[in-house]
C-alpha cells in the first residue's frame, strides 16, 4: 500500500494508477468531476453506526501549558470560527485560494460543513463522538 498526499489520489484514481482511494477535504465534493464513483461514504457509514456527529478534525494543546493558557487558546479558538461564520463570504474569499478549482458555490457548502454551530460548540454529543471514535480498533486492509 502506498501513501499519496491528499491532494494526489483523486488523480491517480482516475489516472487508472489505484482502484480506489480515501478521499478527503475538497476531493469529497469533486469526485464526480473526474468521472469517479462512491463506494462508500464513511461519514454517512458513521452516522448510521454510531448516530452520533462525525468528529472531522480537533485543535490540541501540551497538558504541561498552564491552565489560563489553555482556557485562552480555547477561547480564542472559538472566537474565530464564530467570526468566520458571522463573516461567511469574507471566509469564502479566503478559502477561494485554497479551492483547488472549486467554484464558490462549492466552496461555500464547504466551509459550512467545517464552520458551523457544532464546530464553534460541539458538546455533550460531539464529545461522546469522539470518545467513540478514539475507542475503535484500527482496521488495515491488506492489498
Amino acid at each position: 500500500m502506498e501513501l499519496l498526499p491528499f491532494d494526489e489520489i483523486m488523480p491517480a484514481v482516475a489516472e487508472g494508477r489505484y482502484q480506489a482511494g480515501l478521499l478527503i477535504h475538497e476531493s469529497q465534493l469533486m469526485y464526480r468531476e473526474l468521472g469517479l464513483n462512491l463506494v462508500v461514504d464513511l461519514g454517512q457509514w458513521w452516522k448510521e453506526t454510531t448516530n452520533l456527529p462525525l468528529p472531522m478534525g480537533g485543535n490540541a494543546i501540551r497538558k504541561d501549558f498552564p491552565e489560563p493558557q489553555k482556557m485562552q487558546f480555547a477561547r480564542l479558538m472559538r472566537k474565530s470560527v464564530a467570526l468566520a461564520r458571522q463573516r461567511h463570504w469574507e471566509s469564502v474569499d479566503y478559502s477561494q485560494s485554497f479551492g483547488r478549482g472549486m467554484d464558490r458555490d462549492m466552496i461555500s457548502r464547504y466551509v459550512q460543513g467545517w464552520v458551523n454551530e457544532f464546530t464553534e460548540d460541539p458538546g455533550p454529543r460531539g464529545r461522546e463522538a469522539v470518545a467513540r471514535l478514539l475507542g475503535l480498533e484500527p482496521v488495515w486492509i491488506q492489498g
